[in-house]
């Protein structure tokens, strides 16, 4: 194949999934809609235009369905997530054990006997301060469409969310199915109906409030519990660009006061 030709055949791919991009974003409801347009731009960037193409014709196809089926309020909206923590089995709501003028009022609730993802730190202990009720992620598992919340759950320090719980809707109610404690800072949100997780990776020269690489991790999410997909770390740069818009329009959303 000359170079003429090879050039020809990358602009026709680029103008088609282009065309795709525009599709499934008339199409699909917004949220879902700036999930996927990332998760492709992500997968162009990694995998080359054709790749991005034939997965791009297969999102489209899964928006023209999830026109209808997003459209509804997910089932966790209106939920009193501090109830429905102290309320799950294996556990406990303890008072504030020191004066924290943010947490003030605040219960940690402290997990034992359960599913723990745990990626990076084996010891530790699983726990946090719920400070936002309406803050979290809220999704549907990509080959289930289970309802699915990941909230973040604060220590009290610099590190923030040393904990992320887990809950899938069972008969309508929230079920607790485990806890994920990849690192420090956690994030969450949900990208083509798969739960990510984002913690800092620092080197030794950079401080707590910074960091030149992001791991992200992917995690499916059932009635069973919580199991890791794969893991991968990329610049912090580059992660800002692609998962930011999702990130903020679903944190937009989270915190929304529902009635």
């Amino acid at each position: 194949m000359d170079h003429f030709t090879q050039l020809l055949i990358d602009e026709v791919l680029r103008f088609l999934f282009r065309q795709v991009i525009e599709l499934i974003t008339k199409v699909a409801p917004p949220d879902f809609a700036d999930n996927v347009v990332h998760a492709l731009y992500e997968r162009a960037g990694r995998s080359g235009y054709w790749k991005a193409f034939r997965f791009g014709v297969r999102d489209l196809w899964s928006a023209c369905k999830a026109t209808l089926r997003i459209r509804r309020s997910h089932p966790f909206a209106a939920v009193d997530w501090e109830f429905a923590l102290a309320s799950s089995p294996g556990v406990d709501a303890a008072p504030l054990t020191r004066e924290i003028p943010v947490l003030r009022g605040r219960k940690y609730f402290r997990f034992s006997g359960i599913q723990a993802a745990i990626t990076r730190d084996p010891a530790a202990r699983a726990g946090g301060y719920w400070m936002f009720p309406t803050s979290g992620a809220l999704g549907y598992e990509k080959t289930s469409n289970l309802p699915v919340a990941a909230l973040p759950l604060q220590c009290g320090g610099t590190a923030g969310a040393l904990t992320v719980a887990v809950f899938v809707a069972a008969s309508g109610n929230p079920q607790f199915v485990g806890v994920i404690q990849q690192g420090d800072k956690q994030g969450v949100f949900f990208v083509d109906g798969t739960l990510h997780v984002a913690t800092p990776v620092r080197d030794a020269d950079e401080p707590n409030c910074s960091w030149r690489r992001t791991r992200v991790a992917r995690y499916s999410v059932g009635s069973h519990g919580i199991d890791k997909i794969d893991e991968n770390v990329i610049t912090t740069v580059r992660f800002n660009r692609i998962y930011g818009s999702a990130i903020k329009r679903q944190q937009r959303t989270a915190n929304t006061p529902t009635a």
